[in-house]
């Protein structure tokens, strides 16, 4: 006996996939993996260096008020009760690689994608589970590869921009969020969103958009979960490795921008690659650390909203 889709795409939804901004529907809330019960168990086990606990403030143009929180030694049960309490972001990184559980409904939602999307394909695929609080927001960013944003509880708002323009998000910036070496928030003004299309999200409902298109996202009224898988198709692939070597040739071989292409394909695109490949193996590219400012707040479960400073 077959067992029910996770995953329901409309004819129109499958084929503009990759292309623009897409809606769907899923299944995810009716499985025990994210219930406060399996959450709390997750949490009680999870790698220290893969638990990001964030807090923000409430002005979406200050993008540097997203402040890390130590974790403190607070069990599940009680980072849970905070996130419910306080201003709160987790991100669980890498929940496919730590789990098997998940890396197994990872395949299957791809697998179901793939069926109903004509010509998409997925070479490489990635998860983070996401638990947040009411009225926590995301700050406006932009991802290296393309995502889908799998909602699963509570209600949130979506504002989705276009992908590169270079009057929201410049090529450079760009460049080093495929180079790894910059965070993926942008500088961002309220200007902004005469260019952007909104969405309340319900639980049940999944979103993708195209690659690099930057989006913001601020929680409604209660606790929220999300299950992000970010991908590489081919074409991705593509656009990554380019944007890379453009940002080498522009810092250490000081290439004018004027002759940095962002085609993909043809000759010149081939020897660009060919370029920074040899200067890897060289050693000339720069290490890829992202800079990470110091926790200043702990998780607290005694404290009203969860935090306590260090």
């Amino acid at each position: 006996m077959t067992a029910p889709a996770l995953v329901e795409l409309s004819t129109e939804a499958g084929a503009g996939l990759g292309h623009t901004m897409v809606m769907g529907r899923h299944h995810l809330s009716q499985l025990d993996l994210f219930t406060d019960d399996a959450l709390s168990a997750v949490l009680d086990s999870y790698p220290e260096e893969r638990l990001h606990i964030l807090t923000m403030g409430l002005d979406p143009e200050r993008s540097a008020d997203n402040e890390r929180v130590e974790r403190g030694g607070a069990s599940g049960a009680e980072l849970l009760e905070s996130v419910r309490r306080g201003r709160l972001w987790l991100n669980i990184t890498g929940i496919d690689e730590v789990d098997r559980r998940y890396r197994t409904l990872v395949d299957g939602l791809y697998e179901e994608v793939g069926r109903q999307a004509p010509g998409f394909s997925s070479v490489e695929t990635h998860a983070t589970l996401l638990v947040s609080s009411p009225g926590a927001m995301v700050y406006f960013h932009v991802d290296g590869p393309p995502s889908f944003l799998w909602h699963i509880r509570g209600r949130k708002r979506l504002w989705v921009y276009p992908a590169l323009d270079e009057t929201l998000v410049s090529r450079q910036h760009l460049e080093d969020v495929f180079a790894g070496v910059r965070q993926e928030y942008m500088p961002y003004q309220r200007s902004f969103d005469q260019y952007a299309q909104e969405f309340d999200l319900e639980s049940g409902q999944v979103a993708m958009w195209p690659q690099n298109a930057p989006h913001r996202i601020t929680n409604l009224d209660s606790l929220n979960v999300s299950l992000v898988t970010d991908h590489y198709t081919p074409q991705a692939r593509k656009r990554a490795r380019t944007y890379r070597a453009n940002r080498f040739l522009r810092s250490r071989l000081h290439v004018p921008g004027m002759w940095l292409s962002t085609r993909d394909r043809g000759p010149l695109a081939t020897a660009k690659l060919a370029v920074q490949q040899a200067g890897r193996r060289l050693g000339m590219e720069a290490p890829t650390s992202k800079a990470h400012r110091p926790a200043v707040r702990r998780i607290d479960p005694t404290a009203p909203d969860g935090l306590s400073a260090l």
